[in-house]
């Protein structure tokens, strides 16, 4: 049976991590509910889940924001909670959706659902608007019986994952900056000042110090192999996103 890394946090919002072996995404996370935790990362250990992620890692499809994600799950919530019929919740939801991407995925699960599928079915179908993790809540309320608690209680965890994004952005700004303009001085240093100075000391014919025939060296290795740091910088990138 595969094993499944997961981050959990129980009704109190103490967080945890662990490793739980189960058959999919959605039974890890039955797992984890019944167990009176609600999972909001699981990860295929090794190369499980590979496949979402690279999914997920497109840059050019569209996405869904986390605050329109909060919103339509809260509605969708709301509505369920009152007694109104999930077809009609859907219509609802999906006529009040800004996003028209949003609204557009709406419509496509409502119809899977009429034809007899199940919400989470439905929305895994769509794994850019509706991760794993989140799909696989939804099936755990089906099976409970608890979907409008379900997805209050996934508008919560939405809602501090996008709170904790926002700290992380907030205390690592500076440094990004810093990063940036350090990474700019130095690609100006190396492509267009440390070239002019090594014509002008060939020309004089001097001998130099080891740190400054170092440097010339660099310079000339990246002007000459400059589309290899540019890979080896998309791959770090995409490595970053991958797994992060």
């Amino acid at each position: 049976m595969p094993e499944f890394k997961y981050q959990a946090c129980d009704i109190n919002g103490v967080k945890g991590s662990g490793v739980i072996h189960g058959e999919s995404v959605e039974n890890v996370a039955r797992l984890l509910v019944s167990r009176g935790l609600y999972p909001f990362r699981i990860n295929k250990s090794l190369f499980g889940g590979l496949r979402e992620k690279l999914v997920g890692l497109s840059i050019f499809s569209p996405s869904v924001s986390t605050d329109e994600r909060i919103s339509f799950t809260l509605r969708l919530a709301t509505l369920l909670k009152s007694g109104v019929p999930l077809i009609q919740c859907m219509d609802l939801v999906a006529e009040q959706a800004v996003c028209r991407f949003l609204k557009e995925t709406m419509e496509k699960v409502k119809r899977r659902v009429e034809d007899g599928a199940s919400l989470s079915e439905a929305m895994s179908e769509h794994p850019s608007v509706f991760p794993p993790v989140y799909t696989a809540m939804v099936s755990a309320g089906e099976h409970s019986g608890l979907l409008d608690k379900i997805l209050f209680r996934l508008v919560s965890m939405l809602e501090r994952e996008r709170d904790s994004v926002e700290k992380a952005h907030d205390v690592t700004r500076y440094p990004k900056i810093v990063m940036t303009a350090g990474a700019l001085a130095v690609t100006l240093l190396t492509w267009f000042v440390v070239p002019r100075y090594a014509d002008i000391f060939e020309r004089v014919n001097i001998p130099l110090p080891a740190p400054t025939v170092a440097l010339i060296w660099f310079s000339n290795f990246v002007s000459t192999f400059w589309p290899l740091f540019i890979a080896v910088a998309v791959f770090a990138f995409a490595f970053f996103r991958l797994w992060a």
